[in-house]
């Protein structure tokens, strides 16, 4: 299944070159969890031509706040990605200020995906 083109970055999110000094693209379903990782790692109302893309967890960083509430913000910021059916799955683990959490994701042509993201408070 394709889920879109588009430049692969790095894992400090700057853009990759092959070792021609071009330009790297990503595709299919590595496209989708660049995207999905995107998403987790960006505060709704950061991104200024799409108010709506990304998370609310900058409403809850500092707060104690249920597993459970984390879980309906992530869910919640997916499925605004118009590739995502549904969010199967979400575990959520804590260490201190950083949150892992491990999503299974299924994709509108029923691929499952899995993920894992991490976020420092």
């Amino acid at each position: 299944m394709s889920y879109g083109k588009t430049i692969k970055l790095t894992s400090d999110n700057d853009w990759s070159f092959n070792t021609h000094k071009s330009l790297e693209l990503i595709n299919g379903t590595d496209n989708l969890v660049q995207a999905v990782n995107i998403i987790l790692n960006t505060f709704e109302g950061e991104h200024l031509f799409v108010p709506n893309f990304g998370t609310r967890l900058q409403d809850i960083i500092g707060r104690k706040v249920s597993d459970n509430f984390i879980k309906y913000t992530l869910r919640s910021a997916l499925l605004k990605d118009a590739r995502i059916k549904a969010v199967k799955n979400i575990s959520i683990t804590r260490n201190r200020n950083v949150v892992t959490a491990k999503i299974t994701l299924q994709t509108t042509a029923s691929e499952l995906v899995d993920i894992r993201s991490i976020t420092q408070w």
